[in-house]
């Protein structure tokens, strides 16, 4: 897994497998209606910060391209789902 970064890109491990595990945790997120919302807002902000990895710290600006793609359409998604962050957050209040 380690093998396939860059050589200037020094991440932990730990750092990698979280971000994977909130990858994982996003999708999921995005198949529950009550949660679509959230998870594609955390989405928007993990793809953000990975295009500024890809065009900051590698050094490919082109790279950075896809995952700001994808960070709009997850903003597209949290803001056309934002009414269900109110159905969560009256359901947890009560």
């Amino acid at each position: 897994l380690m093998d396939n970064a860059p050589e200037n890109l020094t991440i932990s491990f730990g750092l990698l497998i979280f971000i994977g595990v909130m990858e994982v945790a996003g999708g999921i997120g995005l198949m529950v209606p009550s949660l679509s919302a959230l998870a594609a807002g955390g989405l928007s902000v993990l793809t953000v910060l990975a295009a500024g990895t890809q065009a900051f710290i590698a050094d490919k600006p082109a790279m950075a391209v896809f995952p700001l793609v994808l960070a709009a359409i997850f903003a597209w998604i949290a803001y056309e789902r934002r009414g269900s962050v109110a159905q969560l957050r009256a359901a947890f209040s009560r």
